[in-house]
């Protein structure tokens, strides 16, 4: 399972450590998320020809893109440091 936001939040303050900056970024990673899908779809006649793992992953963009777009699936990140600085 991937974890919310939050929950890598509340892991990282339970080790000690102080989360300084905490942003999202899921609408860069949705476009990057739609280059691939545009890339996999111009490719696939030689998707055909990728190792199975290949292919099922290829297979599985939309659902990943799918995800990002309904809210399902977030890109945050988290930094943190030891302490109270």
């Amino acid at each position: 399972d991937l974890w919310q936001a939050e929950q890598s939040h509340s892991a990282l303050e339970s080790a000690g450590m102080r989360v300084r900056r905490r942003e999202d970024l899921t609408a860069g990673i949705v476009r990057t998320w739609e280059i691939c899908q545009e890339r996999a779809r111009a490719a696939a006649i030689a998707v055909r020809l990728l190792p199975r793992a290949a292919r099922e992953f290829v297979e599985g963009i939309d659902i990943i893109l799918d995800a990002y777009r309904s809210g399902d699936l977030t890109y945050t990140v988290l930094v943190a440091a030891n302490g109270v600085a």
